[in-house]
């Protein structure tokens, strides 16, 4: 850069790796070229400054003066603090070690603390970043009586009293469990893994926590999670989260006695969609549905793509003739949707079933199924309801003891 041209022609004349790695000087063509190497703090080479210096304008016997000089005085100098370093080093040697460590403890991109039951005694600079509005640990405890008072008070997450013990104890007879605290700091909720460890030598027993941060960890979890019960295509549950709802609804109804109704459903003449315009078109329609049908459910209900072009919508606490009427106000929506939605005019067939008390999952989607058969049979676009067969003399008392 901003260098004479004839300078630049004789530096491609040289081997150019020669003169980066050369420790001393080249003479070339009238003059001596020097390569000073640019270091950082850590000693690593940065760049290079290559001076061109004239040979006539150099008196060679003063430069070797003046290294020797140099030399000598080096030396010297080095002797000298060698000899202040011995003098020194048993009475520095103590907080040498400490300062090393509290290098390390600062250095660690976790939260790190030592206190007793009542107070924080001693932390990391990673501490005040994250609790930012403070310059030391006096100003701290001026707000707070202990850390935990800036845990939140969540299901799940670590309280200042657990079980009965104070969290620090509930943890240290805990050590094979997650322990997990929630801090909100700047509108931003914060997740925690803690550990504690008792420490040793001190008089009073003190408690070395380590405070690290899993808050991204956490939301690509819930995420991952997320996924894993959701249909990639219309967003609404998959074939896995039925399964997980139907059999936890179906529980719940049993066990506390309420109405829990479910309603199959199936696009009419789907195939022919996809036919007639390609798979890319019958994914749209497939959503517009969804999405149709999720608007006309109550918050309690729930939407799954039970498989292909399936749906499975659950009711809890509904009987057979409210869902009955969910089921129809879905059908009439669908068939409502405009030509900017859909192609064609969509319609959807539905069947109805309403959970017995000797019902399982296999046996209540299997009447919704039949429900859904004959919807399709007696023409389609059109709501059929279960049709449960009269309990013979022979299985009625079984049934009874069941429910």
């Amino acid at each position: 850069s901003d260098a004479r041209s004839e300078l630049l022609t004789l530096l491609q004349a040289q081997n150019l790796a020669r003169i980066l790695h050369s420790e001393g000087y080249i003479q070339h063509q009238g003059y001596v070229l020097n390569n000073l190497k640019l270091r950082d703090d850590a000693g690593r080479v940065l760049g290079h400054w290559i001076t061109f210096t004239p040979k006539d304008h150099i008196n060679f016997k003063q430069v070797s003066s003046l290294l020797q000089k140099y030399v000598v005085i080096n030396v010297a100098v080095i002797l000298l603090l060698l000899l202040i370093t011995l003098l020194f080093i048993k009475n520095r040697q103590a907080h040498a070690e400490k300062r090393y460590f509290r290098q390390i403890i600062d250095s660690v991109s976790d939260i790190v603390y030592v206190a007793n039951r009542k107070k924080i005694v001693d932390c990391n600079q990673h501490f005040f970043e994250f609790y930012d509005e403070f310059a030391d640990i006096d100003a701290f405890l001026a707000k707070y009586t202990s850390i935990c008072d800036t845990f939140v008070n969540e299901p799940g997450f670590i309280q200042t009293t657990m079980q009965g013990d104070y969290w620090i104890d509930y943890i240290l007879k805990h050590p094979n469990e997650s322990h997990k605290a929630k801090i909100l700091r700047h509108g931003k909720a914060y997740i925690f893994q803690l550990k504690v460890k008792s420490m040793q030598g001190s008089k009073e027993r003190l408690f070395n926590v380590l405070m690290q941060d899993i808050t991204q960890i956490e939301a690509f979890k819930a995420r991952l999670q997320a996924l894993t019960v959701t249909d990639e295509l219309t967003g609404v549950g998959n074939r896995l989260a039925c399964n997980q709802t139907l059999q936890r609804e179906i529980e719940r109804s049993h066990r506390y006695k309420t109405d829990f109704s479910i309603v199959l459903l199936d696009i009419d003449h789907f195939k022919s969609v996809n036919d007639k315009f390609g798979h890319d078109v019958g994914d749209e329609v497939l959503k517009a549905v969804a999405a149709t049908i999720v608007k006309a459910l109550r918050d309690i209900d729930s939407l799954c793509r039970f498989g292909g072009e399936e749906f499975m919508v659950l009711l809890p606490q509904t009987d057979k003739e409210a869902a009955f009427k969910i089921a129809e106000r879905i059908r009439l929506a669908v068939s409502g949707l405009s030509s900017e939605d859909v192609p064609n005019r969509v319609t959807i067939s539905c069947g109805v079933a309403h959970l017995n008390n000797w019902d399982t999952d296999k046996t209540f989607v299997k009447r919704a199924d039949q429900a859904l058969y004959r919807a399709k049979e007696l023409g389609r676009d059109r709501v059929e309801i279960e049709q449960v067969e009269p309990l013979s003399e022979k299985k009625r008392p079984f049934l009874s003891r069941l429910s």
